[in-house]
């Protein structure tokens, strides 16, 4: 038996012997594959780390400062807004002691008003009242004779007012303010227009234009872009009678309510209204007579009498003067007339009403548009020159001379 257990161990021996030898010849060869560090790359390495480090540090102690600053000026801001309270607790307490003299000051003058010095005050302040009492009755008995001379001067103003309209040229006023003022005619609305004087052409004829509010001529020709429309106008005579024409749209102003129209004749018409120049219109106040002349639901002309109430009435930024000549639907686009001087003054625009719901109209409150207006909205058109010119000073003189 040892006779075979003899080679058996021999066989093991060298197989762990020739394992070994294997084992190390393999970490040999991976001792030969893996990579040698030269001292150059060692010395490369450390410079490497040493700059790596000190970056590190230059970057931490750039922190650092940059923390110091910030410190800096936060402590700073503080320094400053604790100087600021202090200078305002140090107002605060210079207006606390003025206010400490003052009730001091208070105090000592309260102490002055004694009963006596009180009863001595009020007696001279009783005396004062008075003398100005007295003063006061002696200008009131000054005004009521000043107002009872004033009384008698209108008196008297009011009888030569009457012997004047007694005396009027009725004729004259109808030429003035009737004549002037048509119809002008759709067919389910009517409204009104202003004949302006007729002016001769270069090449033959006259032309007539006609002065309107834009809203009548909008409802007769039905459509805003329908422009070319023919409006119907009746143009009145003395006796009653009337013609038909019809008018073509010029040109137009929706904000302001405005339009101007050209009769559709070449014949002079016998009736235009007298422009006012803006001198006149400058003078106009509340309280002056005026006339409106319209066609009150589809009437011929009907002249009504009243006074301006307002010369400064606004309605969406729109200028207007209030009237108190009665007026009612149809007047619109009617003729306002100044009293004094039977020259166009305005164009009515507006009925007044009252209420959402069921609006009442307000016959005495008719709104219309001054002439001024007019003026400068045709200053923007070709036809400015309708607006009247006063002559020059040197014209003037000159026909003077004549």
């Amino acid at each position: 038996m040892n006779r075979f257990l003899l080679p058996t161990g021999l066989v093991l021996a060298a197989l762990v012997a020739f394992d070994s030898v294997f084992e190390h010849r393999l970490r040999l060869a991976e001792l030969q594959r893996a990579e040698v560090c030269t001292p150059q790359q060692l010395i490369a390495l450390r410079t490497r780390l040493t700059e790596e480090r000190a970056a590190w540090i230059q970057d931490l102690e750039s922190r650092l400062s940059s923390d110091r600053e910030l410190e800096t000026e936060r402590d700073d801001s503080a320094r400053d807004e604790i100087a600021r309270l202090e200078a305002a607790l140090l107002q605060q307490r210079e207006l606390l002691e003025q206010e400490r003299e003052r009730s001091s000051d208070w105090e000592a003058r309260w102490s002055e008003l004694t009963p006596t010095v009180l009863q001595r005050r009020l007696f001279e302040l009783q005396s004062s009242l008075e003398s100005q009492v007295a003063e006061f009755d002696l200008f009131t008995k000054y005004d009521e004779d000043k107002l009872q001379r004033v009384h008698r001067e209108m008196r008297a103003l009011d009888t030569k007012l009457e012997l004047s309209l007694a005396a009027r040229d009725n004729d004259k006023l109808w030429a003035d303010l009737v004549g002037p003022v048509v119809q002008l005619i759709g067919d389910t609305t009517v409204g009104s227009g202003v004949l302006l004087e007729s002016r001769s052409q270069i090449g033959g004829g006259f032309a007539t234009h006609v002065l309107t509010s834009w809203h009548v001529v909008r409802d007769i020709i039905g459509r805003p872009d329908n422009t070319n429309f023919p409006v119907p106008v009746k143009v009145y005579a003395p006796d009653g009678t009337w013609r038909s024409l019809t008018a073509q749209l010029l040109v137009r102003d929706v904000s302001l309510d405005l339009a101007l129209l050209l009769l559709d004749t070449s014949d002079a018409l016998p009736f235009g209204a007298r422009l006012a120049p803006r001198s006149e219109l400058e003078t106009l106040r509340t309280f002056d007579a005026v006339y409106a002349v319209g066609c009150p639901l589809g009437n011929d002309p009907i002249p009504t009498v009243g006074e301006l109430a307002s010369t400064h009435h606004e309605v969406d930024g729109e200028k207007y003067w209030m009237i108190s000549a009665p007026t009612y639907i149809g007047n619109s686009g009617g003729g306002i007339y100044s009293a004094r001087s039977h020259g166009l003054v305005g164009v009515f625009s507006k009925i007044y009403t009252h209420g959402a719901t069921r609006s009442i109209i307000v016959p005495h409150m008719g709104l219309a548009t001054p002439l001024t207006v007019v003026y400068d909205w045709l200053g923007t058109t070709e036809y400015a020159y309708l607006e009247p010119r006063l002559p020059e000073a040197g014209a003037q003189t000159a026909a003077a001379t004549r």
